[in-house]
């Protein structure tokens, strides 16, 4: 509830401080008394872009200052989300310096205006003549039909279903998006990996075939040298082996005579015997080293293919190569793992898809269920109102595809007169018949709703009368439930007010100022009375406004 409103040098109002009380409050004045200046502080509470020409002082600050009691209304939360503090009172206020620059602030901690509208949007609905875009607004029309359907917690759930769904097919199409991207290169690196995996390459036979081809390419060269060397060591006209052995017999001769001779003797021995070693692997090497077209041919193609691969791959080993292969294989395994992983995406998909349909299903069958019944109380309100033949259609078919709000295209068609089809209500050209109906629809679904206050804004222009009567039974009705604010011009709408202020200026020397009082119930017999007959008002026209209080 709106408890107070303070204006501080803004427009034409110097210093104004409102109290308002529940129920229906009801706000008069003469036309240009500063009614629309009320409400242009009040929307500057509510989130408004601030404006430098709003200054009543331009060496002044403007400072709006609003009161609103909250404690029923559950905003814990939301005060939590923005990290403010919390007080059952809640104070919002705007400061407008004379430098231009403007400043909002909820409880004294500062805030920009998307947190303050998101806030006020919570607390008020404010209502003027010719603004009709709440209703127009196909969100709007999903709220009210959801809360006559008493289908919000499953909207809650089916819009938690619907956002888990978006997430998982957004992460599905971006994964399947780098995929797509992948496979364009997964064919030529599955390629290099063939080749590779073809060559069975291991660690280091790079260097021992080098070593055995170049065996093979000088074998006749390494045996011509071979058989020299052994002919060296072991030859029938010179032998090395033979003379060493001569020598050693002829030192254990004379060890005889000296020990050392014996010791020099066991040397020349082992000498022998490792060059008689020497001798045999030589004979054996110079046996292996022949020529053989056939081996070479094969090693040759084999370091061929590992010079072609080290060449393409820019290495210069196998061990190199190998730490290639095994990054190419890596690669490749993840692409197949991504192909596993988008399937599993894919079934999550389609597990988040039923579960949010389902939901969205049993969300059309519950505004189904109330389409009928909307239609029937509207037209009925409508008809008090002085259009009997008015209807609204509320279109709601089933669809395919999955919104934000179900899988139900949802419509508002509008006709005012008998005959005329129904159409969207942007289509509509009169004001005053969206503004019925627009009181029309809150006053349906007032009773369901927690937002504490309602404002409307000469709501009743261009009716009077028994319709001006009805409309204020409806406000009435309103203020039972909700606080409710009217500027109204209607003398019937203002005697249903539960409290009643006057807004009156007065031009001085240089200025002009905009005041605002209470009336208490002798005054608003006279300002009624006015109302109903010009200022000074007759006696009769006092006698009708007592009538309209109902009071002798």
């Amino acid at each position: 509830m709106l408890q107070s409103l303070l204006i501080k040098n803004y427009v034409i109002i110097d210093h104004v401080d409102l109290q308002f009380a529940k129920g229906l409050n009801i706000i008069t004045g003469e036309t240009g008394a500063g009614k629309s200046i009320l409400l242009g502080a009040l929307q500057l509470v509510l989130g408004k872009r601030a404006d430098l020409n709003a200054l009543f002082d331009v060496k002044k600050k403007c400072i709006i200052e609003g009161a609103i009691a909250i404690q029923d209304y559950g905003l814990n939360n939301l005060f939590t989300k923005h990290e403010l503090e919390y007080d059952d009172e809640l104070i919002i206020r705007r400061e407008i310096s004379p430098s231009g620059k403007s400043r909002a602030f909820v409880n004294d901690s500062p805030v920009n205006l998307s947190v303050l509208n998101e806030i006020s949007a919570q607390l008020i609905d404010l209502h003027q003549q010719f603004d009709t875009l709440d209703i127009y607004s196909n969100v709007n029309q999903y709220k009210i039909v959801d809360t006559l359907a008493n289908s919000k917690k499953l909207l809650d759930k089916y819009q938690n279903a619907y956002a888990s769904y978006k997430k998982a097919k957004e992460e599905f199409d971006k994964e399947k998006k780098e995929a797509l991207s992948a496979s364009k290169e997964i064919d030529y690196i599955q390629f290099q990996l063939q080749e590779l995996d073809k060559l069975q390459l291991v660690s280091g036979e790079q260097e021992k075939m080098e070593e055995e081809l170049s065996g093979l390419e000088n074998a006749e060269e390494i045996k011509l040298a071979l058989s020299e060397i052994a002919g060296r060591l072991n030859g029938e006209q010179q032998s090395v082996i033979q003379d060493l052995e001569q020598a050693t017999r002829q030192l254990m001769k004379l060890s005889k005579y000296n020990s050392s001779f014996g010791k020099l003797a066991d040397r020349l021995h082992s000498a022998s015997v490792e060059l008689t070693d020497i001798n045999e692997e030589l004979e054996s090497i110079s046996g292996d080293a022949n020529m053989d077209p056939e081996k070479l041919s094969t090693i040759k193609g084999r370091l061929d293919d590992i010079y072609r691969l080290q060449k393409k791959h820019a290495v210069l080993s196998v061990t190199e190569l190998l730490g290639v292969q095994e990054k190419l294989r890596t690669h490749f395994d993840n692409y197949s793992n991504v192909e596993e992983y988008l399937a599993s995406l894919s079934k999550k998909v389609a597990e988040e898809k039923a579960n949010a349909s389902s939901l969205a299903k049993d969300l059309f069958k519950k505004r189904k269920g109330v389409t009928s019944k909307i239609e029937k109380e509207i037209g009925k309100r409508l008809s008090e109102l002085a259009m009997p033949d008015a209807k609204l259609t509320v279109s709601c078919e089933e669809d395919d595809d999955l919104n934000a709000f179900g899988k139900d295209r949802l419509a508002f068609l509008f006709s005012a007169n008998k005959g005329k089809a129904a159409v969207a209500l942007k289509k509509v050209a009169s004001g005053g018949e969206l503004s019925r109906l627009n009181l029309s629809l809150k006053a349906l679904v007032a009773n369901k709703m927690e937002l504490p206050c309602l404002v409307f804004d000469e709501i009743d222009t261009g009716i009077s009368g028994e319709v001006a009567h009805r409309m204020g039974l409806i406000l009435e009705e309103l203020g039972s439930a909700h606080q409710v604010i009217v500027i109204t011009h209607s003398p019937q709408v203002a005697a249903k007010g539960d409290r009643h202020l006057l807004v009156y200026k007065e031009s001085k020397a240089k200025t002009t100022n905009t005041y605002i009082k209470e009336l208490e119930v002798a005054d608003r017999v006279v300002e009624i009375a006015k109302m109903l007959s010009g200022d000074p008002p007759s006696e009769h026209a006092k006698l009708n406004a007592k009538e309209l209080l109902k009071i002798s």
